[in-house]
């Protein structure tokens, strides 16, 4: 498919290939083994983006969306 990947083992290593993976031109897959069982949460080691709410009452959120919509035409995809 094209994509750069390489396997890390530890945070160190994590902030290194997050580097490599921002100076890269193409996709970049980073690969980390982790102990579903240690760590930040009792389901795993698992992060994802959650967008914000499109239609709001609060002038707060609404905002929040905004900013969030911005920033993310600025995001590399695959990063």
């Amino acid at each position: 498919m094209g994509a750069m990947a390489e396997t890390v083992s530890n945070p160190h290593e994590l902030a290194d290939a997050f580097h490599r993976a921002k100076a890269s031109d193409r996709t970049y897959v980073i690969v980390m083994k982790v102990d579903p069982y240690e760590g930040w949460t009792a389901e795993g080691h698992a992060w994802w983006e959650v967008g914000t709410p499109q239609v709001a009452n609060s002038d707060k959120v609404y905002d929040a969306h905004i900013n969030w919509e911005k920033t993310r035409k600025r995001q590399r995809r695959g990063v």
